[in-house]
């Protein structure tokens, strides 16, 4: 598996900065995608998470959470004509353990994702090595 690989060259940097955390959030951020992916972008989030659902729409929060469904993806996906930011609430490992804020930039077109995980959640210190590596 070519994703334990990877994990096995780096996770010994990782843990570093993951494990001592604890309790602490992850930011990682994929900047500069062309509006083209737009759709794309948050249909691997729809596929990634468990029961993805939907905290934030163009700038707009929800009360109650709306599950991310292929019409709330079109809806998602429509390319505006300013900066507009989407909140995508899902889980990984346990519920409500990932976020993924989508910055839409029509006049640029152009988007941003941030995806935030809990580091306690994902990576326990209770966990051994080969476990964060294989899991």
């Amino acid at each position: 598996m070519r994703h334990v690989e990877l994990a096995k060259q780096l996770w010994p940097k990782a843990k570093f900065i993951l494990l001592p955390w604890d309790g602490s959030a992850t930011e990682m951020f994929i900047t500069s995608l062309n509006n083209d992916s737009l759709h794309h972008s948050i249909e691997v989030i729809q596929n990634f998470v468990n029961n993805p659902e939907i905290i934030c729409i163009a700038n707009e929060h929800i009360e109650t959470p709306v599950p991310l469904t292929s019409v709330a993806l079109e809806k998602l996906s429509v390319d505006p004509d300013n900066l507009i930011q989407h909140a995508i609430r899902g889980s990984f490992m346990k519920a409500g353990d990932m976020c993924f804020y989508i910055w839409v930039d029509g006049q640029n077109q152009s988007h941003d994702v941030e995806m935030v995980f809990w580091n306690n959640l994902h990576f326990p210190k209770t966990v051994s090595d080969e476990q964060h590596i294989t899991t």
